[in-house]
């Protein structure tokens, strides 16, 4: 069963988490209620509260009914503003330096987890004034505090303004003016975005009978050494209630860790050691076997390799630091030739590893470009948290809209989409006739699709791939293959030509010459001496015929067609593919009303049974679905109660 995302019984289990929320009043009735709420269901160590129109006595009287040990207030000027900072002084050490009617600064150290206790980071709270004057007065203050700042960073709040126009829905354009100034004041800051899994939206201006306009005005921002401080820091919107801002939370890193062991993945590094192609050349050159069986050979070889020779490069950095100071701290370090020559030694495998440290986060970041001189590690360690978190599947709106982020009920999740995608139709329909686009792609030149590829052919494709594009599964970039191509060439080529060889042929019918055609027929009816040639084209790549040679199918195309378990290939004929697809019109036309597809059918042509004859006139779509209409007609059975008719499982 599917939990909400405000469940006491939250599958999740996240360390240090700091809630920021906008409440639109801390003396309005229900806010102690929410409050202790989010706190029983999250158990935040922080929670930043924003624009409490109260202070004085009054404010700290109910900050001391919300059960944090220390808090840090900011009064609000009459019933605007006001900040309240709460936190478990158990869990984190909180120092406050610097406020203003729209920040609160401090430093925080988390104290009761090992793996975050070590770091200390700068925090500022924030809630930007609705007015854009005065908010410009925030931008000045975070600018000048980045000028002192040298620590990780994070800003988080209601910063009363968008980036871009996708993050409102409704009202009029955004100001760009207000825009460039605010990210202005991020990018002097050096900040990034830390974006957000749940609703897209956390401000709503509750006018739900017109006129509503929703926006993302509450987020958090940090700079590179927050982020690489925490890398699996996420920010998660809550559920909207008793005001008309979303809480958010900040989870610094999770507890679950939901990757499994690493896949195997070529380094650049290695191909630029003198003895790697000493080990390559043997396995490729005399071992017995195919292109598969030696990339498996070359893996488990390069793997012991790469140990016995690298070693782990984080560790053996830190060990050679500490031989370094180990020899800086030594007496006799200036007297000592011995000990003069081993620090060259040690500052130049310092540097090696440097360089071999920069190509590993260069090949994890994915990044188009690298540049010499200045090393580029931190940008690139950076760009592989961002790249891992965007690829980080946190959490799921099920088909309630309630979020999922229980792990188990993930994976069924996403098993039964991509079931349920590959299962049913969903096909849409296209308002461009195939008349339009014409049948002159299908004639192909024969010999292009049914030739073997050459070496040189072979030889072109492989090296006009950028040498570091994402592996396959092997783990193999371009460049081992281009690098090493005189070594692997001769089992490299002869797997790609057994493929258009005949074991090979079938599945390339399958995946190419079946599945191309059927974008045109999910709307249209193609010519008969299309469909024809479609077949054909089809038959003479699978028995290898060309313009030139023309070879004998020794079996018949009815029979090549049939499904596996009655002796076929399982291929489709192009004619009989074209007419399921309309029948799947069809089907969708009558049970999948709510459609805007559907509905405009209808009503255009009046169709309202499906046993109804469509119009002898409209649409080329329309014309092309009659073709299907007897088939979809034949696959309906009488069910009770009468009149209603049900679709065969036949």
């Amino acid at each position: 069963m599917a939990k909400k995302l405000l469940r006491p019984t939250n599958p999740l289990n996240w360390s240090m988490k700091m809630i920021s929320w906008n409440c639109r009043g801390t003396a309005k009735q229900n806010f102690q209620a929410s409050v202790m709420d989010m706190k029983r269901l999250h158990s935040p160590s922080i929670m930043l509260i924003v624009e409490t129109k109260i202070g004085g006595d009054q404010a700290k009287a109910k900050a001391t009914s919300l059960g944090f040990p220390k808090f840090h207030i900011v009064d609000s000027d009459g019933l605007a503003g006001g900040l309240w900072l709460l936190w478990n002084d158990y869990e984190v050490l909180v120092d406050v330096v610097a406020t203003s009617s729209q920040a609160i600064h401090a430093v925080v150290k988390v104290t009761n987890q090992p793996l975050l206790s070590s770091n200390s980071w700068f925090l500022s709270g924030i809630y930007g004034r609705p007015t854009f004057k005065i908010r410009t007065e925030l931008w000045q203050e975070l600018g000048s505090m980045s000028r002192v700042i040298s620590s990780p960073w994070m800003i988080i709040g209601d910063f009363n303004d968008v980036v871009n126009q996708s993050e409102k829905f409704g009202g009029g354009s955004i100001s760009q003016t207000r825009v460039c100034a605010y990210l202005n004041c991020m990018n002097d800051c050096n900040m990034q975005d830390l974006g957000y899994v749940g609703s897209k939206f956390t401000w709503v201006n509750m006018r739900f009978n017109g006129g509503l306009i929703r926006e993302r005005l509450d987020r958090a921002w940090a700079n590179p050494d927050w982020r690489i401080c925490f890398p699996q820091a996420f920010l998660l919107h809550l559920p909207r209630f008793n005001s008309d801002h979303h809480p958010v939370m900040l989870c610094l890193n999770s507890n679950i860790d939901h990757r499994g062991s690493s896949p195997f993945r070529l380094e650049k590094f290695w191909l630029d050691h003198p003895s790697f192609g000493d080990i390559i050349s043997p396995i490729w050159s005399q071992s017995l076997g195919d292109c598969l069986n030696s990339i498996v050979l070359t893996t488990s070889m390069v793997k012991q390799w790469s140990k016995a020779t690298f070693g782990n490069i984080f560790k053996e950095k830190r060990h050679i630091l500490r031989r370094l100071e180990g020899i800086h701290q030594s007496p006799a370090f200036n007297h000592s030739s011995f000990l003069i020559h081993l620090e060259k030694d040690l500052s130049e495998n310092y540097e090696k590893l440097l360089k071999h440290e920069e190509d590993l986060w260069f090949m994890k970041s994915r990044s188009n470009w690298n540049t010499d001189g200045d090393r580029n590690t931190k940008f690139f360690h950076l760009s592989t948290i961002r790249h891992r978190a965007r690829n980080k599947i946190l959490g799921l709106k099920d088909s309630r809209g309630d979020w999922i982020f229980d792990s188990n009920l993930l994976q069924e999740m996403v098993t039964s989409y991509f079931s349920n995608l590959f299962m049913t139709s969903h096909s849409h329909s296209y308002t461009d006739s195939f008349s339009q686009v014409g049948i002159r792609p299908i004639a192909l030149s024969l010999d292009s699709l049914v030739g073997v590829p050459t070496d040189l052919e072979i030889y072109s494709a492989l090296h006009s791939l950028k040498p570091f594009k994402a592996p396959g599964p092997d783990g193999f970039h371009p460049l081992f293959f281009q690098k090493f191509w005189n070594v692997t060439k001769d089992k490299l080529c002869a797997d790609i030509k057994h493929i258009f060889m005949s074991e090979g042929r079938v599945t390339l019918t399958r995946a190419v010459l079946d599945s191309v055609p059927s974008y045109y027929m999910q709307s249209s009816l193609l010519p008969i001496s299309v469909h024809s040639e479609l077949d054909q084209l089809s038959r003479n790549f699978i028995w290898g015929s060309d313009e030139q040679h023309r070879k004998i199918h020794l079996i018949k195309w009815d029979t090549v067609c049939q499904p596996r378990h009655l002796g076929g290939l399982g291929l489709k004929k192009s004619r009989d593919a074209n007419i399921v697809a309309m029948c799947k019109l069809n089907w969708r036309l009558h049970y999948e009303k709510s459609n805007t597809w559907s509905k405009l059918f209808c009503r255009k042509y009046s169709i309202i049974d499906p046993r109804d004859p469509l119009p002898n006139h409209g649409s080329p779509t329309l014309q092309a679905m009659k073709e299907g209409r007897s088939l979809f007609q034949r696959g309906f059975l009488w069910a009770t109660p009468p009149f209603t008719r049900f679709p065969s499982s036949c």
